[in-house]
């Protein structure tokens, strides 16, 4: 992406995007309409490369159209349905569509195209809220049309429902039959217009989607009631069309409005709980990344995400982007180069300047993005999916069977056992058991310092059976270390350990920075440029300081010998080596954060606990009392890491990593759920599915109790909605309600759901204890 007023860079070595030839240009009118989707400049900005054959990419689409649980399971079809669709997951809150896509099979143009004649044009020029402000717009505007009308047609049907013998068969009756179809015509085109074309896409897809029945019903209503009028039989059945549409978009009204509520994008960016270290004339300070503004300077780390658009100042290295693009060659960066938002820094500590507003949403999207790459990746549409599939051709079979025994029998009821059977059965109250229980639950969690990527993350939460934690920075406090020197340094020595410690992230070497720059008084301005930086994750750092080659790390990095004194208990040693020359260890003993031994222990009565740990194993003495002694092990690469996460799932359990986000990335990615947990330092990591603050630790076993009571309140709902949906069906098909009761029970029990899961999720909120672990940011 181009930032505004800085040259861009020549990408054509290293764009993957670029490498391709264009396609041949298609004329039909879709093509060209949609012809802006496959520039260049419109993939790199909005699609991102992924593995897998072809020229395969994931992207993001908005469709305002989509409503209901029919969609749902309609678009998530989608890759059996159309070539190059490799993967397709719906977001119902948000009304988005994640696709992975071959451009050489299927071109963004080509398929957004599809997409329109499918009946869900897609909308490239509107955030979610725009376009959901739009959508409510509409339907307020066909809700009033229908309100006039329904109210109207009432007045007029007011002799009639008292069955006044005056005015049955008069010239009034019938002059109000035909203003009463006057009334109703635009009811039935303009307010039920979404019905209908909904519909009739559907029927032309070859296709059953949940307002077929409706739309049937609708069509009976008002042909029978404009046969009616036509022939001088009375006045028809307007009123109950009328009425039928108006509450079916009072409905419609108020699932949307319910939806934007509860759309998670501006709790993102009000409490990601992220941070950078920001440089200013009185220092350096930590601040939170959405209060950078542009012109900001900022340093950036070895191993951290960008949180912004800007420009190098300082520092040279290499720019992973494959969170962006999907390409993990680096790219090599210095003073002067442009950088992006979400690419990670490889490298030496570097300075840069930031050049566009930081967009916390951005950093959501990318988070987002990696819920594609999760072998286990849930979806809204997954529980719901084979009921909805059959759910409408049912309801048809129903109301037909239910129509021809009345009508066999004479009961006089066929009209309304048929339309009322179309109308009251609807899968909605069961399409919003989960995003509403488990959106509410997101929220609720937020309070808590934990930030889901997604709602089915609470799903995961719920079925954890093994916790795998990192040490050093996770269940210990990454400031606050005591750091004794065992060396004999000079002070040029100890600047040269200092300058390489302080561009690495990692606790250990951030413990050796605050001391030598307290005990020497030394500032950044003291630090010397450092080049060849490399950091070998769980075993140390190497780089070149004025020509000298430094080592700080393990014992076994260094291949120091062993310490004839023995060290304090529960000290980690990091060794320092100068030009080959081995000159001592620091001792640093970090404590655990407050609470965590006494979580620990009540986790283990429902969990199975294991520690995992890069340093040595000189701290097991004091978490003995916590894991058992196979539970722990140390000198972890994080390929060991990853490997012991994927034996314990091998025997069929599911587990959590809960670990730094910037060092444990792999362990994150290969856990069924990854927990990166964050403190004062930027420590996003796109391959975590929860970002918890370190104050949330001590809470994790509410958390845990709280996402297992939302399951449970899913559970219900289900059960709520299947019994809606039997007794509706039930008094239906006996004849004993009009479509107008119908119309007015389908919204009535979305409501009921919503309500439920609201209150119940509060109510497992203040159940878990949560309510005194309130998160500050």
């Amino acid at each position: 992406m181009a930032v505004a007023g800085l040259p861009v860079p020549d990408t054509t070595d290293h764009c993957p995007l670029s490498a391709h030839k264009a396609q041949q240009p298609d004329t039909t009118p879709d093509a060209v309409k949609w012809a802006h989707l496959d520039q260049e400049t419109y993939l790199a900005e909005h699609t991102r490369l992924t593995s897998g054959a072809g020229r395969r990419v994931k992207t993001t689409i908005l469709l305002p159209t989509m409503h209901c649980a029919s969609c749902v399971g309609f678009l998530e079809k989608l890759p059996g349905k159309l070539p190059g669709i490799a993967e397709a997951i719906v977001d119902l809150p948000r009304k988005q569509l994640k696709v992975v896509v071959d451009l050489e099979v299927m071109p963004l143009s080509q398929l957004a195209g599809h997409l329109t004649k499918l009946g869900y044009p897609p909308d490239f020029q509107a955030d979610a809220t725009t376009a959901n402000r739009k959508e409510m717009r509409a339907i307020v505007g066909r809700l009033a049309v229908a309100g006039f009308g329904f109210g109207n047609i009432m007045l007029l049907a007011l002799a009639d429902y008292v069955e006044a013998a005056s005015f049955a068969g008069t010239e009034f009756e019938v002059a109000f039959g035909w203003i009463a179809l006057v009334l109703a015509t635009p009811v039935m085109v303009y307010s039920g217009s979404s019905y209908w074309v909904s519909a009739w896409k559907a029927l032309k897809d070859k296709r059953l989607n949940i307002d077929v029945p409706v739309a049937i019903g609708m069509a009976t209503i008002f042909v029978r009631s404009a046969m009616d009028v036509l022939a001088g039989h009375g006045m028809g059945y307007f009123d109950s069309l009328a009425g039928l549409v108006f509450f079916l978009l009072i409905g419609k009204w108020y699932q949307n409005r319910t939806y934007n509520s509860h759309t998670h994008e501006r709790t993102y960016e009000s409490w990601f709980p992220v941070s950078v270290v920001r440089l200013t004339a009185a220092g350096p300070e930590t601040v939170r990344i959405r209060h950078l503004q542009r012109g900001d300077r900022i340093r950036i780390h070895n191993g951290e995400i960008l949180p912004a658009d800007g420009e190098i100042i300082r520092g040279a290295g290499a720019l992973d982007r494959s969170f962006i693009t999907g390409e993990s060659d680096p790219i090599p960066a210095k003073a002067s180069s442009v950088v992006e938002a979400g690419s990670r820094w490889t490298g030496a500590a570097m300075e840069m300047r930031v050049e566009t507003p930081v967009a916390t949403s951005k950093l959501t999207r990318l988070w987002n993005a990696e819920a594609f790459d999760k072998s286990d990746a849930m979806s809204i549409a997954d529980p719901v999916n084979r009921i909805s599939s059959i759910f409408t051709p049912a309801i048809l079979a129903v109301a037909v069977v239910a129509a021809g025994v009345h009508l066999a029998l004479g009961t006089g009821l066929a009209w309304d056992a048929f339309t009322a059977a179309l109308i009251v059965a609807c899968p909605c109250a069961l399409a919003l058991s989960i995003p509403f229980t488990y959106g509410s639950a997101l929220r609720w969690l937020g309070r808590a310092g934990a930030f889901l990527k997604n709602v089915m993350v609470v799903e995961k939460l719920a079925r954890l059976d093994a916790l795998v934690f990192d040490k050093t920075g996770t269940l210990t406090h990454s400031a606050g270390q005591t750091t004794t020197p065992h060396t004999h340094l000079s002070p040029t020595q100890e600047r040269l350990i200092a300058s390489v410690a302080h561009s690495s992230s990692h606790p250990l070497s951030r413990g050796i920075v605050r001391h030598l720059m307290a005990t020497r008084g030394w500032t950044d301005a003291d630090l010397l440029p450092v080049e060849a930086f490399f950091e070998r994750p769980g075993q140390g750092i190497e780089a070149t300081v004025q020509g000298h080659n430094v080592l700080i790390g393990s014992r076994r990095l260094i291949n120091a010998p062993r310490a004839k004194a023995a060290q304090a208990p529960g000290a980690t040693e990091v060794h320092a080596s100068i030009d080959g020359v081995h000159l001592g260890h620091y001792a640093l003993q970090k404590p655990m954060r407050d609470g965590v031994d006494e979580e620990l222990k009540r986790l283990r009565t429902h969990h199975e606990l294991y520690l995992l740990s890069g340093d040595s194993d000189a701290e097991a003495a004091t978490f003995a009392p916590l894991f058992r002694s196979e539970a722990m092990r140390f000198a972890q690469t994080p390929e060991d890491k990853m490997a012991f996460i994927e034996s314990l799932q091998s025997d069929g359990k599911r587990v959590a990593m809960i670990g730094d986000g910037l060092n444990d990335a792999g362990a994150l990615k290969q856990a069924n759920l990854g927990v990166a947990l964050v403190d004062d330092l930027y420590a996003f990591s796109p391959a975590s599915d929860m970002i918890l603050h370190a104050s949330g630790l001590q809470a994790l076993g509410p958390m845990l109790r709280f996402a297992r009571d939302a399951q449970k309140t899913v559970y219900l709902l289900f059960v709520v909605s299947l019994i809606y949906n039997v007794i509706g069906l039930g008094f239906a098909v006996q004849g004993l309600l009009t479509p107008v009761v119908a119309a007015i029970l389908m919204p009535i029990s979305s409501m009921t759901v919503v309500g439920v899961a609201l209150v119940r999720t509060g109510w497992a909120w203040r159940k878990a204890g949560l309510a005194q672990h309130h998160f500050a940011n």
